[in-house]
């Protein structure tokens, strides 16, 4: 069974083979299937639509009423004057001797002095006369059936021909031509055939046969319009229910173009075009890991609801959507599983490197160079856990994992581009060698060690003064030159002896020593500041105390130089570079009596004195004239002259001196002649 479409095309396509009245019927007989369309309407859309919809239906049932009353007064007119002959004869009209031209058409008898009127055949390859007008003329009917005369008169279309002596055309119609119509008596019409043409005095007169055309055009332009009204309004309908619960011309959801879709179709549609990405996370090495998405059963969902206002254009709005356009976007929901997801990341093998922090070493040339930092392994996997779903949620499944934080806990704290300035600060100082000379030895005060004393601030960087120098630690530099002095110093220190007579001896060091090297620390840590802020290499030799400067630096600072004293032998002997120059018997201090015994220790020549007074009655009770005074230690004890009746032996035990060392004048003058000031004496037992 044919649906309304169907109808109402069919009705609109065969209008144009219809004649007026039935044209007229047809067009009726649309009228209830408008309203039908109307009522479908108003149950199926919103209430915006249905107002719309109802407002076109009544507008096209008023053109309908206005075509009704066009094509009722048009065939009434036609009727009038149209006599039945069939559509596809060719009439030839024979003007009577005396005829009126009737001012109208209309539904009467034709009047008796009607032309008359002759069918002929119509020949298939004749070419018709250029131009040739449509006419409705009224044919009069045979004298035997008079009272249908009337009723059965119709519109029919006829051609004016010339009536010539031309031969007869052949009989090539399907049917012959029709009879010949009968004519009054007071003007017998010549009678005709298909062999026979019309006389030329029997062509229609111009002026009667032009009103005769303009009659026929206006209403065949009638029924054309209906028709193409017909047409047009069927048109519209069909195109309403091809667009029926589909999608409107021109209409784009997120730029997929759905016209003619259905919901469903639609929504396949945009889920296909929008496929599921694996996911993708990016390690600080610039490594890709991938997730996919099947194993954390991600996928995308649209909304309910959310194609309908799309949906819900209206499909009788589909003739205005040819000429517009309609965009609309949809969201997509994002799903996936929170556990499978967890699942992966934590039990991923990520690596388990430590991250180092970016330093400065030296190369192989001896300058600076920063190492870089390194990057480990190790992040906070609940931080990127986090990270990683908002990043999904937000429509991202390429990630990189340092966008989410989790590796700041365990970042180097130190990076390369933090060192730059200090790398021209150790450059500085890069070359910066202090060489500290103790004669058969030296000590290497080098730059790593001068690096390590320039103060720093908490974060790594280094503290400038106002002059834009860098303070160095001198805590640092102060324990350096207590170490070297440890070292190096031998004041104050036990001295290992070769001893003339015995061999290698330990000589103590005591309250009377004053011999050997003692590094002045404080004079030397501001040698060494000095130094550094300079930034160039220097050999130098350390700063001493005044008290505390030997006859020689070496390690052995007694040296090849010196005079050895033997108390338990009473004798001497003075060494140059380990030869004997001379030795002499002496006498030394009471060694009975504690207050004069001569003090052992490591001494040296202090002083040369020629000629004076040594001790006061007051506190000594001696005063005594020398000629030559060359003390060995502070004191007040030395080499002198003095006469005395014998030298050595055990004259000290008892009657010795008062701490001095007592020699033969012309002796005493000879070693105050050989020795300087500074010559270690080490007097032992």
């Amino acid at each position: 069974m044919p649906n309304q479409n169907e109808t109402k095309q069919k009705t609109a396509l065969d209008a144009s083979k219809m004649s007026g009245a039935e044209v007229l019927e047809a067009v009726g007989a649309a009228e209830p299937l408008a309203e039908s369309l109307v009522h479908a309407s108003d149950k199926k859309h919103s209430q915006t639509d249905s107002d719309m919809t109802k407002k076109i239906a009544e507008i096209q049932k008023q053109k309908m009423a206005r075509i009704r009353e066009a094509l009722a007064a048009a065939n009434a007119s036609a009727e009038a004057n149209a006599a039945p002959m069939p559509e596809e004869t060719e009439v030839i009209i024979v003007p009577p001797k005396k005829s009126a031209e009737p001012k109208h058409f209309q539904e009467t008898p034709a009047p008796a002095e009607a032309p008359t009127v002759v069918a002929v055949a119509e020949k298939q390859d004749a070419p018709a006369p250029a131009e040739a007008p449509t006419v409705i003329a009224p044919v009069k009917q045979p004298s035997s059936a008079p009272e249908e005369s009337s009723s059965q008169t119709k519109k029919i279309r006829v051609k004016s021909v010339a009536v010539s002596d031309a031969s007869p055309a052949p009989e090539q119609h399907e049917a012959p031509a029709p009879a010949v119509a009968p004519v009054p008596e007071e003007a017998p019409a010549p009678e005709s055939s298909a062999k026979e043409p019309a006389p030329k005095e029997s062509a229609v007169k111009p002026a009667k046969k032009k009103k005769s055309r303009k009659k026929r055009a206006a209403a065949t332009g009638v029924i054309i319009g209906v028709s193409v009204a017909a047409l047009a309004i069927g048109g519209y309908f069909a195109g309403a229910f091809s667009y029926q619960d589909k999608f409107l011309p021109h209409t784009y959801i997120n730029t997929l173009a759905v016209d003619g879709m259905t919901t469903e179709e639609a929504h396949n549609a945009l889920l296909e075009q929008k496929q599921v990405s694996d996911l993708t996370l990016i390690t600080p090495k610039g490594e890709e890991v991938v997730f996919p998405a099947q194993d954390f059963k991600a996928e995308y969902t649209i909304p309910s609801g959310s194609l309908d206002m799309a949906a819900n254009e209206g499909n009788f709005n589909w003739f205005s959507k040819l000429f517009t356009t309609s965009e609309y976007s949809v969201n997509y929901d994002y799903t996936y599983s929170k556990e499978d997801l967890k699942n992966l990341i934590q039990t991923y093998d990520w690596g388990d490197a430590v991250s180092t922090n970016a330093r400065i070493v030296k190369n192989a040339s001896g300058e600076f160079e920063i190492e870089p930092e390194t990057m480990g392994d190790q992040f906070d996997t609940n931080m990127l856990i986090n990270y990683v779903m908002a990043e999904l949620e937000a429509g991202k499944n390429t990630i990189k994992m340092e966008d989410s934080g989790c590796y700041e806990q365990y970042r180097a704290k130190i990076k390369a581009d933090d060192l730059q300035a200090d790398l021209e600060v150790y450059n500085k100082y890069a070359k910066c060698n202090i060489t500290f000379d103790f004669d058969d030895r030296k000590i290497l005060l080098d730059s790593d060690k001068i690096i390590s004393w320039l103060l720093t601030k908490e974060d790594g960087s280094f503290v400038t003064t106002s002059g834009h120098d860098i303070p160095i630690d001198r805590d640092g530099i102060a324990e350096f030159v207590s170490e070297m002095a440890d070292e190096t110093d031998t004041y104050g220190k036990d001295h290992e002896f070769y001893a003339t007579l015995d061999g290698w001896i330990t000589v103590p060091w005591t309250y009377a020593s004053c011999y050997g090297w003692q590094i002045d620390q404080k004079a030397t840590v501001n040698q060494i500041y000095d130094l550094i802020q300079d930034g160039a290499p220097v050999v130098v030799e350390p700063i001493y105390t005044d008290w505390g400067k030997g006859y020689t630096r070496q390690t052995d600072d007694i040296g090849t130089t010196y005079i050895e004293v033997d108390i338990s032998a009473q004798h001497f002997w003075y060494y140059r570079d380990n030869e004997i120059i001379m030795d002499y018997d002496i006498v030394s201090g009471t060694e009975t009596n504690s207050e004069r015994r001569t003090p052992r220790g490591i001494c040296q020549i202090v002083g040369h004195v020629a000629g004076r007074y040594l001790g006061t009655y007051e506190v000594q009770g001696y005063r005594q004239w020398v000629d030559f005074w060359m003390p060995f230690n502070y004191l007040g004890c030395g080499f002198h002259d003095l006469s005395r009746g014998a030298y050595g032996g055990s004259i000290y035990m008892y009657n010795g001196s008062h701490g001095c060392l007592n020699m033969r004048w012309s002796e005493a003058k000879a070693l105050y002649n050989e020795i300087e000031d500074g010559l270690p004496v080490i007097v032992h037992d």
